[in-house]
This record gives C-alpha cells, structure tokens and sequence, in this order.
C-alpha cells in the first residue's frame, strides 16, 4: 500500500522515470528482501523473481550499499586531491613573472635584476654564470607561460575569483 502510495505521488508531481525507477528500486531492496522475495533486473529482458532467504537477500543488498558508499568516498577523495593540486598549481601561477624574483628570499639571494626582473648578480656582488642566468630565464618564462594561461582561464571575473571558487569547492568536498 505505501508504494502504490509513493508511485501515485510521484505520478501526481509529474516526476521522472528515474524517480519511478528509485521508488521500484526501494520496494525491491525493502519490503520483498524482507519477505525473502529477490528481484533480478535484466537488460533488455522482463525482471526475474525468486524466493530466497530473507538474511542472505538483506546482507547483499547491506554490501552493495557499503561497496557504493566506499566507491562514491573514493572518488570524492580522488576529486579533492584534484581539486588541492589545481589550487596549489593556480596559486604559483598567480604570482606575476615580474615578481617571481622579487620576494624576500630571493632579494637576500640576489642584488641585481635585469628589465624583466630576473637576477643577474649574487648578493655577494658575483655575476652569475651563463647556466644560472639560463636556468633562471628558462624559470622566468615557465612563469610567464603559466601566468597567461592562469589568466585566460580567469577569464573576467579575475584569478581571485577562480582562487576563491577552487577553496570553495575544497571546502565543500571536505566536509
């Protein structure tokens, strides 16, 4: 009586078949597994039905439930470890080429910079090598690179806007 109940209300509403579908789905994995009765979908194929015990039918359905709930946690800790990366990845990118050289550190490092800012002294006074001076442009124009396409993605609304989406949607999957 309650599912024809749930099935005239759903029809009321107007709602979908796969709200149909979930209230079957309910009746098939309550009241009949407790009246020991399996139903087995088929594709293509009218369902089957069976008498079975009602404990073996409960503690199936009981797993599937616990496989799907540690399938969906899986993937919601897949998407965050994703999520944390891109943040991470954005936030190093945010850093304008112009000032990856600029911070603290790196004015203890260093004495002089060229027009684009990058070093071309030590902080002792030494000039650098040729391979540090390359190593250090081949790092400016990585920043450069990454900078652009951080700003591309930003689009219009701005890199703080896609920085406070990314901690959002962490924030979210975390709790």
């Amino acid at each position: 009586v309650a599912f024809r109940d749930a099935v005239r209300e759903l029809a009321r509403k107007g709602a979908s078949a796969g709200e149909l579908l979930a209230a079957c789905d309910a009746l098939r994995d309550g009241a009949m597994a407790e009246l020991g009765v399996r139903v087995e979908d088929r594709s293509g194929a009218p369902s089957l039905w069976k008498m079975d015990d009602p404990a073996e039918l409960q503690r199936e359905i009981r797993e599937k439930k616990e496989a799907a709930a540690t399938a969906a946690a899986k993937k919601r800790a897949n998407k965050l470890a994703l999520l944390e990366k891109e943040l991470a990845k954005s936030e190093a990118a945010a850093v304008a080429p112009e000032a990856l050289f600029q911070s603290p550190a790196a004015r203890e490092k260093y004495s002089a910079w060229d027009e684009r800012g990058v070093p071309t002294a030590l902080a002792s006074g030494d000039e650098l090598n040729k391979s540090q001076l390359k190593s250090l442009a081949k790092e400016f124009g990585k920043q450069q690179k990454a900078h652009a396409d951080l700003l591309k993605k930003a689009g219009d609304a701005g890199v703080d806007a896609l920085l406070d989406r990314l901690r959002a949607d962490i924030a979210g999957l975390r709790l």
